[in-house]
């Protein structure tokens, strides 16, 4: 999906400050840069017409650049497409009318020649600098929003009424530090200027508008796709929470903290529950997937119980279970209140989520979402092999010493090593001595060796898998990089 931008650029020093944002609603301290003219002046006329291609979700899309001005008094006009939700990297391509030749802006500096032999040199100046306004148009006929920037401060929302995809009407040049003051206007504004239905009231103390953290926390779960609702009163935040929207608002911030799904759930019993018909249709499919990953289970009568409120105590059970898969998530002590039976308020539970998100994200950052798949399917596929006796072949490297660091082998019956049996795997084949103080590992037993430390939160776990057999072949763990000889080594091998 586009949007169609109208970019405008303001100047507030000498010669021409030309100031861009390749995505005004993205990261404004990322985003913003300004190129300022340090040479020549006149008027640089470009017609856009090359077609310029950018993948947008793997799509190759192409669109045309229309009517680009750029004139020495400072003001830019530019019209651009974006990939809605993804940054675009700060490129335009120029045909400059005069005869010059096809520039790509981007970059420190930029200069242009025009066959009239005058030089224009654009420096890319600091992203502190630049107070700018731009103006995004709605995908469909409607009203345009117009964001005053002061880099890098949050921006300030105005909205001006305008016809369908006109020009820059209403918008209007912003002097340096307006934006900080700059009230919120719109339809429904008080004395003031606060627009109401978007949260605003007066705070006298700060001569400004602003929002109450009620309302920013729905808002924020409103844009991450977590509930529908972007106001109060259509959130109904005193409402207490039904396990159904409890499923759906956790499922909806699993999947936008990027968090990968996880392969193996737990035992979650039969989905088909008897009451599934009252499950809202809206919320059916994620309660649906929040039973198969086995977070969300039913009564033990068969029942979901969709209306029912939810607790603190029952998303404890749920936290649980979701520790199982992502362990980075636990020892957090919001997520600790499995003796509160209290019920959760949907607003007290949008800001749980709020709170969990970054927890997820982080984890969404590591590899042992991956390792406990990988770790997970060996199990499995070990399982399936139904082996009840056989011999293992173990080694260690370690900052141990003599004897601790040979090789053994060993049986193992009913996934018990069986210690009377084990002598070293080398030129001498004796028996290990009755006072060595050394762990024989079965299969499960090194299966153990990799799920404590993933729940352990190691700096480093490597992990190699037998393909046919699904036993770990070898282990390394790094418990702490900033301590030395901590590291530990394992390898096996099977002996049928």
């Amino acid at each position: 999906m586009f949007k169609k931008i109208l970019l405008t650029g303001i100047a507030f020093i000498a010669g021409v400050n030309l100031a861009f944002a390749a995505n005004p609603l993205a990261d404004t301290e990322r985003n913003l840069v300004s190129y300022n003219n340090k040479q020549a002046s006149g008027t640089l006329s470009f017609d856009q017409s090359k077609m310029y291609s950018k993948f947008c979700n793997n799509v190759s899309q192409s669109y045309t650049y229309t009517n680009n001005t750029i004139t020495s008094d400072g003001i830019a006009l530019s019209t651009m497409m974006y990939c809605e939700g993804l940054p675009m990297t700060l490129e335009y391509n120029f045909d400059i009318s005069t005869g010059g030749t096809q520039t790509l802006l981007s970059g420190d500096q930029l200069t242009i020649t025009t066959t009239d032999k005058n030089t224009f040199i654009f420096t890319k100046q600091n992203t502190s600098d630049p107070v700018m306004c731009t103006m995004e148009y709605a995908p469909v006929c409607g009203e345009v929003e117009v964001q005053c920037i002061q880099a890098p401060c949050p921006p300030i929302k105005q909205t001006f009424g305008n016809s369908c995809m006109a020009g820059a009407a209403g918008a209007k040049n912003i002097t340096q530090g307006e934006c900080s003051s700059l009230p919120v206007v719109g339809g429904d504004t008080d004395e003031h200027g606060c627009k109401g239905s978007a949260g605003y009231t007066r705070n006298t103390g700060a001569q400004e508008c602003v929002r109450s953290w009620e309302y920013e926390t729905v808002l924020r779960a409103y844009n991450n796709g977590i509930t529908k609702y972007n106001t109060m009163t259509s959130f109904m935040p005193n409402n207490y929470l039904t396990r159904e929207q409890a499923a759906k608002m956790l499922m909806a911030t699993i999947d936008a903290s990027g968090v990968e799904e996880w392969m193996v759930k737990q035992a979650a019993g039969s989905c088909e529950w008897t009451d599934k018909a009252s499950i809202d249709s809206t919320l059916y499919d994620q309660v649906f997937r929040s039973c198969t990953k086995g977070l969300f289970k039913g009564s033990n009568e068969g029942f979901f119980l969709p209306h029912q409120a939810i607790t603190r105590e029952h998303i404890a059970f749920v936290m649980k279970r979701l520790e199982t898969f992502i362990p980075k998530i636990a020892n957090h002590p919001y997520l600790t209140e499995s003796n509160n039976t209290t019920p959760y308020t949907r607003l007290e539970f949008a800001q749980f989520l709020q709170q969990l998100s970054p927890v997820l994200e982080k984890a969404a950052e590591q590899d042992f979402t991956q390792q406990t798949k990988d770790l997970e399917a060996a199990k499995q596929l070990w399982k399936s092999k139904n082996i009840t006796s056989y011999k293992m072949i173990q080694q260690r490297s370690c900052f141990c010493m003599g004897d601790y660091i040979r090789p053994m082998i060993y049986d193992v019956s009913k996934e018990i090593a069986q210690r009377g049996t084990a002598r070293y795997n080398d030129n001498n084949k004796e028996q290990l001595s009755p006072t060595m103080d050394v762990e024989l590992n079965s299969v499960t037993d090194a299966f153990n060796i990799i799920e404590n430390a993933i729940k352990e939160n190691v700096d480093n776990l490597t992990v190699e898998y037998d393909k046919i057999y699904g036993y770990p072949t070898k282990i390394s763990i790094d418990t702490n990089f900033m301590i030395a000889d901590e590291e530990q080594y394992f390898s096996f091998t099977l002996v049928k």
